[in-house]
């Protein structure tokens, strides 16, 4: 292998491909990145066993070719260096780093046992925007259980409905759905650890195909392919626990309650807090009564002519709720009393929290 390479690009592509690579693992192999220089590009694969990452970058190649260098000290070098340009070249069993006043040589690894990327039996489903996922993730990442009783409450769960898209994160307690315009056949069930390799590859402006098999998803833009190995397990019928009917609904500033949550959770001293919601005529009222904690209560000026009804629920757990909004308003809509509460912005995010009998 010898190509020319723009530091800069490489840097880049190490990047994100490091996200995906296996930094502690129990296999040394994986702590490291396959180079492929073919054609005009040079792709950079990574890969942990659940994440498979490849992804290109534009090169000068001089000589088509593999090599397998370990992904920390190649990023490392790749950071500190204050060139241009370099070239990466094999020489026997090292590769070779050349630049203006510098010359590097790093072991590579036996390419033989490196993991296949074989993605043969996946079928295009859909279609994604990069902006799509990146907000859907955003606005569901922190429900994502740790999947310790359940392993579908471990990842993300991708499903296309009715000319819909959703993606939907919980944790058995609160729940997250956003939703975007488009088609999708099937469903995936997407590790937690894969959607910050997501974050780290996209860009607003990408357009992403997904193609799916029983084991695997794999999303394909102009610069990567990204393969995930799905999770197991059955992911819960979160339809069926939205509430349809609402008794009462009413909006609040998105900095005013966030603000008076903080005030109350400082009762806890950092420890989760459940948090009682008042709603009565023209008043939204907050409170924390606990011998533990104490008490707090603040009123919030809102307009709401409904019936007065109460609930509590997790403090920290509302306010995750409220922070992904994009807009200054939330609407809160309530069911009853000691009934889930429901948080929504426009029709495409739901936020849905489970209340705590006190």
């Amino acid at each position: 292998m010898e190509v020319k390479v723009l530091r800069e690009d490489i840097n880049e592509a190490l990047k994100k491909v490091s996200v995906a690579t296996e930094r502690r693992s129990s296999l040394p192999l994986l702590n490291n990145v396959l180079l492929w220089a073919q054609g005009e590009t040079l792709k950079i694969y990574g890969t942990d066993l659940e994440n498979y990452l490849i992804y290109s970058t534009r090169a000068q190649v001089l000589k088509e070719g593999k090599a397998l260098v370990n992904a920390k000290k190649l990023g490392q070098l790749f950071g500190a260096l204050n060139l241009n340009s370099v070239e990466l070249k094999t020489e026997g069993e090292t590769l070779s780093i050349v630049g203006k006043g510098l010359n590097y040589r790093l072991p590579t690894a036996n390419l033989e046992d490196y993991p296949d990327f074989d993605f043969s039996e996946v079928e295009e489903v859909g279609a994604l925007t990069g902006n799509s996922l990146l907000e859907g993730i955003k606005y569901i990442e922190p429900f994502i259980g740790k999947g310790e009783e359940n392993p579908a409450f471990g990842g993300a769960y991708l499903r296309g409905k009715d000319g819909e898209i959703h993606l939907v994160g919980t944790d058995g307690v609160r729940l997250s759905l956003y939703r975007s315009q488009g088609e999708l056949k099937g469903s995936a069930l997407i590790p937690k650890k894969s959607l910050k390799v997501l974050k780290s590859i996209l860009t607003p402006l990408d357009e992403v195909k997904v193609k799916l098999s029983e084991t695997f998803v794999v999303f394909e833009g102009q610069d990567f392919t990204f393969g995930v190995r799905l999770l197991e397990g059955e992911f819960p019928e979160y339809e069926g626990v939205i509430p349809q009917s609402f008794v009462g609904e009413v909006e609040v500033d998105k900095d005013v309650i966030l603000r008076a949550l903080r005030r109350l959770s400082a009762l806890g001293e950092k420890k989760e807090v459940p948090v009682k919601i008042e709603l009565i005529p023209e008043l939204l009222k907050l409170s924390v009564k606990d011998p533990e904690f104490g008490f707090g209560e603040e009123e919030i000026p809102v307009e709401y002519f409904g019936e007065s009804v109460s609930l509590s629920v997790n403090s920290k757990f509302l306010m995750d709720g409220i922070r992904v909004f994009r807009g200054k308003r939330v609407r809160m809509r309530v069911v009853g009393e000691n009934e889930p509460l429901v948080l929504e912005e426009g029709e495409h995010y739901l936020c849905l929290i489970m209340p705590i009998s006190l």
